[in-house]
């Protein structure tokens, strides 16, 4: 659904956001309306309570000239241009990107009633 409504938008980047006041990671973003007017993980944009949250849609005529820097700069850049539209979700999603993570994804699906076995994992 967001890659359909992106490619109609005429947008340079849709970025999924979670209004996250702090509470799960620094929240990364400041959001008015539809926009994310401002972007930047280090240091956070004042009034930031929003949080960039795991999935965004570029452009293709974005990237292809997008050849220095990082994706950060890149999108922190299309904020200030008023280029990147918000796409808020309501809930937070679990992530396995650490040690921690996993810990805290596994707690979440046990007290949510999920059960398996997982097969061993190694984190890189």
């Amino acid at each position: 659904m967001v890659t359909r409504s992106h490619a109609h938008s005429g947008d340079a980047l849709t970025m999924t956001v979670l209004r996250n006041m702090g509470a799960w990671d620094g929240s990364n973003c400041r959001v008015v309306g539809d926009r994310v007017a401002a972007y930047a993980k280090n240091p956070p944009p004042a009034g930031a309570e929003w949080i960039d949250y795991g999935f965004s849609v570029y452009s293709a005529e974005v990237l292809a000239a997008h050849d220095e820097g990082t994706l950060e700069g890149l999108v922190g850049e299309l904020a200030a241009q008023g280029e990147v539209r918000a796409w808020p979700v309501g809930e937070r999603f679990y992530e396995i990107g650490s040690k921690e993570a996993l810990a805290e994804t596994e707690g979440y699906l046990a007290s949510s009633g999920v059960t398996g076995r997982r097969p061993e994992a190694r984190l890189l």
